[in-house]
């Protein structure tokens, strides 16, 4: 009759209850004694054997052993409480007793409890069902006994079966007269009022199920605000992640603008280097223009002077020639004459000689000048070229 989540809560709480049992059922039977109509110190050994009557019952249900057998402990031990002079409700509120124990237990915080409650309930709950069956069949039974004939509605098969002799069993059967078992993990009872049952007439079962009730609902309340909560911590794990992405990217942005500020720096630096270049090239090339400006106005000057001396030259020449057109008008000068012709011939082109020497120094120094600025205003020109690159390539990175 179980389901599958309700047979697996019941093995797992197996070996809870074997080992919490006899401390359950010592507080149950105190609760007990303080509501019988006799003294319950009169009738210790039959309470103690009683309760363990109900150790196996309970043990059965857990161990997987309860079957017909469970019903039929179910209707002894109903029997007994009615023999005791209480009602069979204290079969249903012992298993809430039990029930109760094991859900405050710390072992069984991880299990389904719910299924727990679900599966001793429907226990207790089918064998009443069976109790309250035999029971009306007896009392037809007996009924009819006293007649000459059974009524045609009874089925005497079923009548048969279900009273036939119950099994000899030392645990069920006289328990007035059984000696009680020894039992090394029995523990005495201690006849004195449990906290628990101090209302015999209320129903333990109703205060049970408000208790199962209430513990559902904080349970149902619990999980909304876990489900709340989980909700918050994964928007706030998304948060995180989109704080770390930007940060990320802050990261990449905070390198590149690293990288293009070093760059910038460098390109600076070369700007500034191929300034001072270029200033170091301008105040040379305007000491090579002043040193070609003099030169040029020396040359002028040599020049006017290689003119004048071809101006006297010219005016040697023409005395030369007078001087000698009568010694070369003479058919045979002599030559003391020829002599003193060429020596005034060589005086008189002395000074055109060193004119002209004056004239290939200063062309030479014109040359030179000139193949100086050409270098100059070629390398003025590169250096231009330069600084427009890095003023561009500057200009781009910033």
């Amino acid at each position: 009759v179980f389901t599958d989540s309700e047979a697996a809560v019941l093995r797992e709480v197996e070996q809870v209850v074997q080992d919490e049992v006899n401390a359950i059922l010592h507080q149950f039977m105190m609760s007990l004694t303080e509501h019988l109509p006799v003294n319950a110190s009169d009738q210790a050994d039959r309470l103690q054997k009683f309760g363990k009557m109900h150790k196996k019952h309970w043990l059965s249900l857990f161990d997987g052993t309860s079957g017909l057998d469970f019903s039929q402990q179910a209707w002894s031990l109903c029997q007994y409480y009615k023999s005791m002079g209480l009602s069979p409700e204290w079969y249903s509120r012992g298993f809430a007793f039990l029930l109760c124990r094991l859900i405050e237990h710390p072992a069984t915080r991880k299990i389904d409890r719910l299924a727990l409650s679900s599966a001793v309930m429907k226990a207790q709950g089918y064998a009443l069902v069976l109790v309250n069956k035999k029971t009306e069949l007896k009392l037809a039974a007996t009924q009819a006994a006293s007649d000459t004939a059974l009524p045609n509605e009874l089925d005497t098969s079923t009548l048969s079966e279900l009273f036939s002799p119950e099994p000899s069993d030392p645990e069920t059967a006289d328990l007035d007269n059984a000696t009680p078992m020894e039992d090394a993990n029995d523990t005495p009872w201690e006849f004195r009022p449990h906290p628990s049952l101090d209302n015999p007439d209320a129903s333990f079962a109703d205060r049970f199920m408000d208790q199962v009730v209430s513990i559902e609902q904080r349970n149902v309340a619990v999980r909304h605000e876990l489900e709340q909560i989980s909700e918050a911590l994964q928007r706030l794990l998304n948060a995180s992640l989109d704080v770390f992405e930007v940060a990320d990217e802050v990261d990449h942005d905070v390198g590149q603008i690293a990288m293009a500020s070093a760059k910038l720096a460098h390109t600076i630096e070369t700007v500034a280097t191929n300034v001072s270049l270029l200033a170091q090239a301008s105040s040379e090339t305007r000491r090579m223009f002043n040193a070609l400006a003099a030169t040029a106005l020396h040359s002028v000057r040599l020049s006017e002077d290689v003119m004048r001396a071809f101006g006297s030259l010219q005016a040697n020449m023409n005395c030369l020639m007078q001087q000698a057109n009568p010694v070369l008008d003479k058919e045979r000068p002599t030559e003391a004459q020829l002599r003193e012709l060429q020596n005034a011939l060589e005086r008189h082109l002395r000074p055109m000689v060193e004119a002209v020497n004056i004239l290939g120094l200063v062309l030479d120094d014109v040359t030179e000048s000139n193949q100086t600025m050409a270098a100059v205003v070629d390398r003025h020109r590169h250096t231009n070229v330069k600084l427009v690159l890095n003023m561009n390539d500057a200009a781009q990175v910033s």
